[in-house]
């Protein structure tokens, strides 16, 4: 279907192992089996044009993982955020073989589960510019990613002391294949 002459879609992945670090401490911790956070994109708008794709969408992240305030065990993060995307790419040349993209997501959150401790806004940039090659079956280029710390977070508790406090930013920058 077309909405505002976009192409849509939605996206919901069915969550089914842990990945989640939450602290320095967590890194040798084995919290058990258990299922995740789910990430749910409701709606995704793609438009194409001879020379640039452009494309919005909104997801909304789910606490569906195992989480206790002060638990040793959680599979999940005990909040709920929601995500607003933007992001383009631009073609330098007619065939389409030269091109650069970005795309931004502005990341919102509840307070935690039991909790008053509130992770701040966080707004991340990625993207690269790069060039195909065997007729589009090998692209090479330049990749970056940046993350940004837009609002404070808020804590209950006691902050463990491998937390740094602030507006924090990361970037990375590096070839891609």
């Amino acid at each position: 279907r077309k909405i505002f002459g976009a192409k849509c879609g939605f996206l919901v992945p069915l969550p089914w192992a842990n990945n989640r670090l939450q602290g320095g401490e967590d890194f040798d911790s084995n919290p058990g089996v258990g299922l995740t956070d789910m990430f749910i994109q409701p709606l995704s708008l793609g438009w194409h044009g001879p020379r640039a794709d452009a494309t919005v969408g909104y997801g909304i992240y789910v606490p569906t993982g195992r989480y206790d305030d002060g638990a040793s065990n959680d599979t999940g993060l005990g909040m709920w955020a929601q995500e607003i995307l933007v992001g383009t790419t631009v073609y330098l040349n007619q065939r389409r073989t030269l091109h650069a993209a970005t795309t931004a997501t502005f990341d919102f959150h509840s307070e935690k589960k039991d909790s008053e401790t509130k992770v701040g806004n966080i707004l991340n940039l990625e993207g690269g510019v790069g060039a195909d090659f065997l007729n589009g079956g090998l692209t090479t280029g330049l990749a970056y990613y940046g993350t940004f710390k837009l609002t404070d977070d808020r804590f209950d508790a006691l902050l463990p002391s491998l937390l740094i406090r602030g507006k924090n930013r990361v970037w990375g920058l590096g070839p891609e294949v």
